[in-house]
């Protein structure tokens, strides 16, 4: 069954995966956060990301306008954007059909939730935009790249994704999240898995990459902590204003795992295969 509300308000209803266990509470900066405590999660792969239910082909709107809007269990071919506060797509897939966005999100909004989906086939990335909590999406075969969070809106937090298999497009320069300007995004937990041509994992043509994260311009409480990372010329293209923090880094990249440039703060990160403190 197809299920798309309007005008519905979330608190009023009970989903499946709303069973978030504690609650962390941290701050960034002037910022404060709460997360859900997601420790002991497994690695995000294609087996434990995008949708668990049966899908049937959307039928509604592609620009969602009403605050509360509710879509669950489709198939969407396009690119959705969406124009309101606290809309929520869940169990979903979205073939982009080459549009430059799988989701499109206007400059101002928040509270948007975008969960269990899969996004493929785009021009751009998958998402771009502020103000939105993504959670154990299979973002892959993106032209470009995997997600954009920036310009301005609430906060975005990232997390149980696995980002893989971007650069499809001719001269690509394919990052698993770009940002160029914003505030107070997190990636939490997620595997971003860029092999460069020539490692031992790169999973082959026309598949290209150049970092799991770049962050230019202005920036501010960007956390980067948790997470598997692997590939890029360099891996992170870091800047003042973000903390990298207990993540597990591979080796299939160009250069390094980092390059100099205005500084974040880094602590407790380690190699995948041994463990050991890098870099």
């Amino acid at each position: 069954m197809v299920f798309v509300c309007f005008n519905l308000i979330l608190g009023s209803c009970k989903f499946d995966n709303d069973n978030a266990g504690p609650s962390i509470i941290t701050t960034t900066g002037d910022y404060e956060w709460t997360f859900d405590d997601l420790s002991g999660s497994p690695k995000p792969d294609a087996t434990n990301t995008g949708p668990t239910t049966t899908l049937s082909n959307y039928t509604g709107p592609m620009t969602i306008i009403e605050n509360n809007t509710i879509i669950e269990n489709v198939i969407i071919t396009g690119s959705l954007r969406i124009e309101a506060d606290n809309v929520r797509l869940a169990n979903f897939k979205i073939d982009a059909n080459k549009a430059p966005y799988g989701i499109s999100i206007e400059d101002g909004h928040k509270g948007i939730r975008i969960e269990d989906g899969e996004i493929y086939n785009m021009a751009s990335a998958a998402i771009l935009g502020m103000g939105f909590h993504a959670k154990r999406l299979n973002i892959h075969d993106s032209d470009g790249d995997g997600i954009k969070a920036q310009g301005s809106g609430g906060e975005v937090i990232v997390e149980l994704c696995f980002i893989h298999k971007l650069g499809k497009g001719e001269g690509a320069h394919a990052d698993g999240n770009q940002t160029r300007g914003g505030a107070n995004i997190a990636f939490r937990y997620n595997n971003i898995y860029m092999p460069v041509p020539g490692s031992a994992e790169f999973p082959g043509a026309p598949y290209k990459s150049n970092a799991a994260f770049i962050l230019q311009l202005e920036i501010s409480n960007f956390i980067i902590e948790h997470n598997w990372l692997d590939g890029g010329n360099y891996t992170i293209y870091s800047h003042q204003g973000a903390y990298v923090r207990n993540n597990k880094f591979g080796r299939n990249y160009l250069y390094g795992i980092t390059v100099d440039g205005p500084s974040a703060q880094w602590s407790g990160n380690v190699w995948q295969d041994t463990g050991l403190p890098c870099p």
